[in-house]
């Protein structure tokens, strides 16, 4: 008896996680040790040795069956590792299977280099008070290590670069020293670097009780403030300084200052009272104080719009605003969730619907100012790329009587037809058929969206009048490999996770471009791009008995490919698109994830066209660009250093 179930996943690249029981006799959950290159895996049923172990590293040669695998990769980088554990009873039968991965990365050795250096600073002259500014110097400066030694006897060890504060109790010299170490975690290339300073530190038995501060309000004049000294403890004969910010100082008690300009200003008075026979009494008080530009906010937003002639969703937005002063920044709402910051955008919506988009501008002085539009996209006509799938079941309690289910993705209600391989046909998603004599039947569905789309789909179904049980349960995964590895542009990997399937059993994989193949987890390469409907037929033996088989398809696209260069990328991707006729061309970047990262759009024109992507500040791993032009798009994909 055969019992299929189907998934329909589109994605044009995954990246694996399943988990095929609900058991808690398997877990496929491990953790990790990283020592540079080397790998240990711990997996959470190690102790279990009735569990069946599967590996896959990440790096497309290496695999294990180990509890605990010890593994070494080649070279540095991210790999997405897999792992999966199964549990068979006596008979060969599955009891439970689990399978889960996790992101490992191998960090490259990088060349280390430690520079200790600081300046010891008296805070407001108390002489026994010092701040050390540290200016030291680490490459990398993923691990670092201070370790201050005051002199005094008391020490601090910080993970950082930060300043510290020290209060001496005793007059005298110390010698002050600061040992820095940096390194790359993981790793013996470590180094340090040592730097010490002499201080002079004198207790202060005189009592400083200046406290410096100070109020400030506008004037009648523009940019003009008036500064109120209400410091306490200052007298006549005390050092006085005003630092307004804008490079100017005043040595007034209470001084008028006009700023050349709007903006914001750190404005610092500083007392000091010199005592005869002992040291400074210093105090400092600073306050923000900002200045408006008294120009007027005059700005009239607006915007225009146009449609692709070859996208009806397409649309190019120009920004038409007027202002007085410069407009220095225009952020973009499309209704649809989507939010860019551009002068002018061109913006793909993804469903039909009423959309209100608004312009929001600000202008140099701080003026903002917004106005919006209401835009309609209609449907949006769907191609005809039908990619036709059914499942069937045995119907409880009914001898040779199925239940056969349409299972094709489609926009529209389709119009379906069944022939059972009996001279018998029916209509509909879901029918029921029964077969009047034991035997292995050609049963087809016939799917058509209109008189031009339609699509047909054909399996095999044995019918057995005194049925065996049939524990076989097919189903696979997949994944594309990414551009920088060693197989072929179009190469898939393919992995069987059936339950049941057990060693010696027949396998066949139609790969939907006319090529088979009857290897367990086979690498196969694509011609050409497309959507395929890839099929898994799993088929069990028993003598004297009706084989048991399970079969399965699930739908993979192929997208069009282009090269990116240089591939690997540092700071810059290219891609080079060839176009016969001008037309409205976006580019979408995104991470191994799916994360939309960035987007360019531009008018193409006929022959060469180079799109370009700033790549600098991306993390390390692998990307794809998709480009939308006439209707249609292609992919790229690069790995960033």
């Amino acid at each position: 008896m055969k019992k299929i179930y189907t998934t329909i996943i589109l994605a044009f690249f995954v990246f694996i996680q399943t988990s095929l029981a609900n058991t808690t006799s398997c877990s496929a959950q491990f953790i990790f040790t990283v020592s540079n290159n080397t790998v240990q895996f711990v997996s959470a049923s190690s102790t279990d040795s009735s569990l069946i172990n599967t590996w896959y590293f990440g790096d497309g040669v290496s695999s294990s069956s180990l509890a605990n695998p010890l593994h070494t990769f080649s070279n540095c980088g991210t790999y997405t590792v897999f792992h999966q554990v199964e549990q068979f009873d006596n008979n060969g039968n599955l009891i439970c299977q689990d399978s889960t991965f996790q992101v490992v990365t191998i960090i490259c050795n990088t060349p280390c280099n430690a520079v200790a250096s600081f300046s010891a600073v008296m805070v407001n002259n108390q002489t026994n008070l010092y701040e050390f500014v540290n200016n030291s110097s680490v490459t990398p400066n993923s691990s670092i290590l201070c370790n201050w030694n005051f002199g005094d006897g008391l020490i601090a060890t910080t993970q950082n670069l930060n300043n510290q504060v020290h209060t001496y109790g005793a007059s005298g010299f110390y010698n002050v020293c600061l040992v820095i170490t940096s390194g790359t975690p993981g790793t013996t290339n470590t180094c340090s670097d040592t730097f010490c300073v002499n201080v002079q530190v004198q207790v202060n038995t005189t009592p400083c009780n200046l406290t410096a501060n100070f109020t400030s309000t506008t004037t009648s004049s523009p940019n003009t403030i008036s500064f109120l000294n209400t410091s306490t403890g200052f007298a006549a004969g005390d050092s006085i300084r005003w630092i307004f910010g804008d490079g100017s100082m005043s040595y007034d008690l209470s001084p008028t200052h006009t700023f050349a300009s709007a903006g914001n200003y750190i404005v610092c008075l500083r007392l000091v009272n010199n005592t005869l026979g002992a040291p400074p009494c210093v105090s400092e008080y600073c306050q923000l104080v900002t200045i408006v530009d008294s120009t007027p906010c005059n700005i009239s937003p607006s915007f225009t719009y146009q449609i692709s002639p070859n996208q009806n969703n397409l649309y190019v937005f120009t920004n038409t605003s007027v202002a007085s002063t410069p407009i220095t920044m225009v952020n973009w709402h499309f209704g649809d969730g989507t939010i860019v910051t551009l002068n002018n955008p061109t913006h793909l919506f993804t469903a039909s619907g009423t959309y209100n988009v608004c312009m929001q501008v600000m202008t140099a002085n701080g003026c903002t100012a917004d106005t919006c539009a209401t835009i309609v996209i209609t449907a949006t006509p769907t191609p005809c790329n039908l990619v036709p799938s059914f499942n069937y079941s045995p119907a409880p309690n009914q001898n040779n009587t199925f239940l056969f289910t349409n299972t094709t993705l489609t926009a529209n209600a389709p119009q379906v037809t069944w022939t059972f391989g009996d001279s018998t046909t029916a209509t509909g998603n879901v029918v029921t058929h029964s077969f009047t004599d034991p035997g292995t039947y050609w049963v087809c569905m016939h799917v058509a969206v209109s008189n031009s789309c339609y699509a047909d789909t054909c399996m095999f179904v044995v019918v057995n009048s005194n049925p065996q049980p049939c524990n076989l349960d097919a189903n696979f995964i997949w994944q594309t490999t990414p551009q920088n590895s060693t197989s072929a542009a179009n190469a898939v990997y393919f992995l069987n996770t059936s339950l049941g399937y057990m060693s010696g059993d027949s396998i066949t994989w139609n790969f939907g471009d006319g090529s088979t193949s009857n290897q367990a987890n086979p690498l196969h390469t694509f011609a050409v791009s497309g959507p395929y409907n890839v099929c898994l037929k799993v088929e069990h033996y028993v003598p004297g008995v009706i084989p048991c088989v399970s079969e399965i398809c699930h739908a993979v696209s192929i997208p069009p490919t282009l090269l990116a260069y240089p591939n690997p990328a540092t700071d810059v991707v290219n891609v080079n698109l060839a176009l016969d006729s001008t037309t409205q061309v976006i580019a979408y970047l995104y991470s191994a994830q799916n994360v939309f990262v960035a987007q360019t759009s531009f008018v193409g024109v006929s022959g060469n066209n180079t799109i370009t992507f700033n790549t600098s500040n991306l993390a390390p791993g692998y990307y794809f660009i998709r480009i939308y032009y006439n209707g249609q798009f292609i992919v790229a994909r690069f790995v960033k250093l």
